[in-house]
Formats: structure tokens, C-alpha cells, sequence
């Protein structure tokens, strides 16, 4: 009786020690990082209309539409807060695509701060902004991309912030 209860304890505890190396082995492994993010608007003497679309997150694909309102001659938009968004093993891209239309009747610029820097070797961040200065009346399909490539996750890397602020005057 004694030898079987040895025998099973044994067993019992080469299970366990099995299974803890099998989830140390999967932690180590599994990569993700957080993204907090929003997307926010401001202008005094301009009229336009945006679009934006946040793709690639595990999270599902975000999208929100701005209109102009033509009766008011500052445009005012609400803040669009996205939240966290998650990078893992299948989802290492995260692309923020704004598109624009020009709804004042002059040309106009729109200035973008908030932007996150790359860290070497771990995130690759892109940003695409040349269309948006001097943007002609009646312009449609002005388009500003941010692309967020995860390389690796280092135990070092905080959680990054994405808090986009598209600033919209009249071009010089």
C-alpha cells in the first residue's frame, strides 16, 4: 500500500511540475502590449469633415464619422475615445486612418500632435501626414495614416498612448 502511494504522489507531482514548465514555456512566449488611445478635433474658423478608422487591434475594427455643421463658424467635435487596444502574436499592426474633406470655402491646414515615438527594435511607429497642409477648397479624401508595428515585447516596454489632436486653421 505504501509503494502505490508513492507511486501516485510521484506521478502527481510529475504532472504538475509538466504542466508548470508547459505554462512558464507559454508566458514567456506570448507577446501583447496595450495601446490607450483617442482621437480629438479642434479648430476656430474652419468647417471639414472626418472620418477615422482603427484597424488591426485584437479588439475589433473602431470606426467614427464627424460631419461640419455649416451653420456654425467654429467646428467643434467631440473627443473619440478609443480606449486600449492590444497587440498580440496575430494582431502586430494597429493602423489610425483619418480621412478628410474641406467644408470651408478657403484652403486649410491641420497640424497633428500626439503622436507616440518608436522604440528601437520593439515598435515601429509610421506616420503619413504629407496631403495635409494647404488642402484646397471642396478637397475630399485627405488622408493621415499613423501604423503602430509591434517588432517584440520587451518586460521594459510601458504600455504606449496615442492621444491624436488634429488641429485645423485657415492655410496662409
Amino acid at each position: 500500500m505504501k509503494k502505490k502511494v508513492k507511486l501516485i504522489t510521484t506521478i502527481a507531482s510529475l504532472c504538475l511540475a509538466v504542466a508548470l514548465m508547459a505554462f512558464g514555456v507559454y508566458a514567456a512566449t506570448s507577446e501583447s502590449l496595450k495601446v490607450n488611445s483617442s482621437v480629438s478635433f479642434t479648430s476656430t474658423t474652419v468647417l471639414f469633415d472626418a472620418v477615422v478608422d482603427i484597424t488591426g487591434a485584437v479588439e475589433e475594427a473602431k470606426h467614427k464619422e464627424y460631419q461640419a455643421d455649416n451653420t456654425k463658424v467654429a467646428q467643434s467635435f467631440e473627443d473619440f475615445d478609443v480606449g486600449a487596444l492590444t497587440f498580440d502574436e496575430q494582431h502586430r499592426e494597429i493602423t489610425y486612418k483619418v480621412t478628410f474633406a474641406n467644408k470651408s470655402n478657403f484652403a486649410i491646414d491641420i497640424a497633428v500632435t500626439g503622436t507616440p515615438a518608436s522604440v528601437d527594435g520593439q515598435l515601429t511607429v509610421t506616420e503619413t501626414k504629407t496631403a495635409l497642409t494647404n488642402i484646397a477648397k471642396d478637397a475630399t479624401n485627405i488622408v493621415y495614416t499613423l501604423v503602430l508595428k509591434l517588432d517584440r515585447v520587451d518586460s521594459n516596454l510601458a504600455p504606449t498612448t496615442v492621444n491624436l489632436v488634429f488641429t485645423a486653421t485657415q492655410a496662409e
